[in-house]
């Protein structure tokens, strides 16, 4: 039994952990900086337009960060989008790398965006498993059978995990080679960077961190 409950402990930190870091990284730097020139927001449409970008808009939102490569337009989280912080800049900059790596249509990101339809069809399937679950059960009266249907929605919940993780070269390019280098030179102290690298590193496991933490929620799943 020990071990039992170790193994759950182990399976919950792998879960857990990762958005847990992710989160305390962008606390740790969202403190105001009266000394930095503008927001989040108004970095972003700076880089935008000195990037030959200035038909993509800058938009706040109340969801996550990201840059929708559909409709081609850089959102940010309101706190973000109107903040002066470490975090607002880095999180801004790191969008910005998205859009960069779209413009370029560079083969990884492109080949990123293709894919990601079928996370919305993975999705579905996974909401119709969870209505299953207590269908299933009832009428074959066999909790065998409800747990296996479980199981084929924490199967297909675990492809987000996995599309993330394959993504993840895409996401570091966004913040290393994109983001990093751009605040590196002219925007951001030598202290300011090293802070700046560690936001745009959990910028990029942001994703998978999330897809990691939602992997055992089915609210997850309804709200979508």
């Amino acid at each position: 039994m020990p071990f039992a409950v170790l193994g759950c402990l182990l399976f919950l930190a792998v879960l857990f952990a990762p958005r847990w870091w992710v989160k305390r990284i962008g606390t740790m730097y969202s403190a105001d900086r009266p000394d930095y020139p503008g927001t989040g927001g108004d970095l972003a449409r700076h880089l935008l337009d000195a990037c030959a970008l200035d038909y993509v808009p800058v938009e706040f939102t109340d969801g996550a960060d990201r840059y929708d490569p559909v409709k081609r337009v850089v959102q940010l989280a309101r706190v973000n989008y109107y903040g002066r912080s470490l975090t607002a800049v880095a999180v801004a900059a790191f969008q910005v790398g998205h859009a960069i790596q779209h413009r370029d249509t560079e083969p990884a990101f492109m080949k990123s965006v293709d894919t990601a339809a079928s996370i919305d069809k993975t999705e579905k399937a996974a909401k119709l498993a969870l209505f299953m679950v207590p269908v299933v059960g009832i009428f074959t009266r066999s909790p065998v059978f409800a747990l296996l249907t479980a199981a084929c929605f924490v199967l297909l919940r675990a492809y987000r995990v996995l599309y993330y993780l394959t993504t993840l070269p895409v996401e570091l390019d966004a913040a290393f080679n994109k983001a990093l280098p751009i605040l590196s030179v002219g925007y951001l102290e030598p202290p300011d960077q090293r802070a700046a690298r560690r936001v745009l590193k959990a910028c990029a496991f942001s994703r998978v961190a999330a897809a990691c933490a939602s992997l055992l929620n089915p609210a997850d799943v309804l709200r979508r």
